[in-house]
């Protein structure tokens, strides 16, 4: 580079330039392709390292580039899927060149884009315009594919197809004078167009020597129909609207048949029937409908009907049966009846009414309650007779009977042989291993006032399976629980062999020093207290065994294999 003057500097050479301004060039630049950048933090630069192209970086991306092709002059995007947009000072874009490959007028502006193509003369100040009006969603217009004849027009097909066509101008019979007029045409419609704000159109005549209005259309009523008589059809004509052109059919006896629904929109509208008005139907706001006076509404016959019989009784009536049919039927009130009443389907209170005696409650009955499903109750059943009695069974021959201040009797009331009372627990386990309960009884005192130990379950009884139930075995121990300073646990075993184990080794007497058995019947007696005990004389332990000879008493010691027999002296 050649400096022709640096500014504010002399008397020093290129080693020693670190930071230069250029202040004038005498001739000049080459950079040869040398980055030339602008900004302080050096990432928006001007480049030619590519021939015959200049390059802009913008933030250390390079944006766009100058170059030219066959003279002409290039200006490219250097980032894929981006816009050119011009845009105003304030930031409005006014011109969008668009990689969807479309050219925005001011995309985004605050006001419509348009453009401007100005007259062919010197100082060029008219133009014709082209610009977007306010529209609510974006369409397309497709330009014809050729140029269109003399004197045609460009329409569209609805869906922004343009094409050119050709105005007709026929009007194949129009003729004034002083006979009829008539106006006429083979094809297509007859417009009459009031083109003026708010204009009417307006049917004049003469009648009976007056100059009369038949009929105006209101143009600042969007078209109401304002006829100066009434409106008179052909017999069994129509009325109706451009959806449905028989809404209304008057025939030639004057009847009126609606196709459609019919709304008196006044409150308080009245619909009268009879020569005299004798009964009426009318519009109460917000309320209803009402029938006047103590008129019936009646149905088949005058012995079916419904009545407002007075200001406070509202009269149903039928000869044989009234039928309600809804999901629900709500009856506000007491509901008194002296027949009998027959339900095909649910009978439901709702009331949440405790029931304390046989007075109270939700539902209640005089008589007897005869049900023939199941009943379920969701609390308490309560027999608040003393002495009473639920039976079970088609001939009642199971009893569970109430005795006062006792408890409850189960009883079977079969007079005849193996007819006693069984009661079964059964579980619905559907595969028994060992260890599982298969029922339990237990007994507890819950309302003890000490509470802690004294409210535990005290005792219980329950089979525990001794192992896996099979085809070929039910084997089943009955455990007896008992608790002392806690819940009850198991003390004692009866098992499937009929052996009574204690629940521990050397833990449970049989009998006391008080309370002692009278007999023992045994086979051989083993006497064992190796385990955990030593004898009161010498301190030691032994293990024997007793056993009855024809003649005899023998003992074997267990520990060392010694036999011995008692000296047995008779008595007579």
């Amino acid at each position: 580079m050649a400096l022709s003057t640096i500014s504010g500097t002399t008397g020093i050479t290129d080693a020693t330039i670190t930071s230069a301004k250029l202040a004038d060039f005498a001739a000049a630049v080459d950079l040869n392709g040398v980055e030339l950048i602008l900004d302080a933090d050096q990432d928006t630069s001007i480049t030619a390292d590519t021939d015959d192209r200049i390059d802009f970086k913008i933030a250390g991306v390079e944006h766009f580039s100058f170059s030219n092709s066959s003279g002409d002059t290039i200006i490219k995007p250097m980032v894929d899927a981006k816009d050119i947009k011009f845009q105003q000072f304030d930031g409005r874009t006014l011109l969008d060149i668009n990689d969807g490959g479309f050219v925005g007028i001011a995309n985004g502006a605050t006001g419509a884009g348009a453009i401007r193509i100005f007259e062919d003369t010197d100082n060029g100040s008219n133009y014709v315009g082209l610009t977007a009006g306010s529209i609510s969603s974006s369409f397309t217009l497709t330009l014809p594919t050729a140029d269109g004849s003399s004197g045609q027009f460009l329409k569209t097909d609805g869906s922004g197809a343009l094409s050119f066509d050709t105005v007709s101008s026929a009007a194949d019979d129009l003729t004034t004078g002083d006979a009829a007029v008539t106006l006429a045409t083979s094809a297509g419609n007859i417009t009459i167009d009031a083109q003026g704000n708010d204009t009417d159109i307006i049917l004049k005549g003469t009648d009976g020597s007056s100059d009369t209005t038949f009929l105006t259309i209101d143009g600042s009523a969007a078209g109401e129909a304002i006829f100066n008589a009434g409106i008179v059809i052909a017999d069994a004509g129509n009325i109706g609207s451009a959806s449905d052109k028989d809404a209304i059919a008057i025939g030639s006896d004057g009847d009126v048949t609606l196709t459609q629904d019919l709304e008196l929109k006044h409150d308080g509208a009245i619909l009268s029937f009879g020569a005299d008005d004798d009964t009426t139907l009318t519009h109460t706001d917000g309320t209803g409908l009402t029938l006047n006076s103590t008129n019936k509404l009646c149905f088949n016959d005058a012995t079916q009907f419904i009545q407002g019989a007075s200001g406070t009784v509202l009269d149903i009536a039928a000869t044989d049966e009234i039928e309600l049919t809804a999901t629900l039927i709500d009856v506000v009130g007491n509901l008194a009846g002296s027949g009998t009443g027959t339900f095909a389907g649910i009978l439901k209170t709702d009331d949440t009414t405790e029931a304390t005696s046989t007075t109270d409650g939700s539902l209640q009955t005089d008589g007897g309650l005869s049900v023939a499903k199941d009943i379920v109750a969701g609390d308490d059943i309560k027999l608040l007779s003393d002495a009473s009695v639920i039976h079970f069974g088609a001939n009642s021959e199971v009893t569970l009977t109430h005795s006062h201040d006792a408890g409850l009797i189960l009883k079977h009331t079969a007079t005849a042989d193996d007819k006693p009372i069984n009661l079964i627990l059964q579980t619905g386990e559907t595969d028994m291993a060992a260890n599982d309960v298969i029922g339990k009884i237990s007994w507890q005192a819950p309302d003890e006032g000490t509470g802690t130990d004294a409210i535990l379950v005290s005792a219980a009884i329950q089979a525990i399976a001794e192992g896996d139930h099979s085809s070929s075995s039910n084997a089943t121990s009955l455990v007896f629980m008992t608790g002392a300073s806690e819940a009850a646990a198991a003390k004692l075993t009866l098992t499937s062999a009929g052996h009574l184990l204690p629940a521990s080794d050397d833990a449970q007497d049989l009998g006391s020093s008080s309370l002692q058995f009278r007999d023992v019947y045994t086979g051989d007696l083993n006497l064992n207290n190796t385990r955990h005990r030593k004898n009161e004389v010498d301190g030691t332990s032994g293990s024997w065994t007793i056993q009855e000879g024809d003649d005899n008493l023998y003992i074997l010691n267990r520990l060392n294999g010694k036999k011995y027999k008692f000296n047995l002296t008779e008595v007579k």
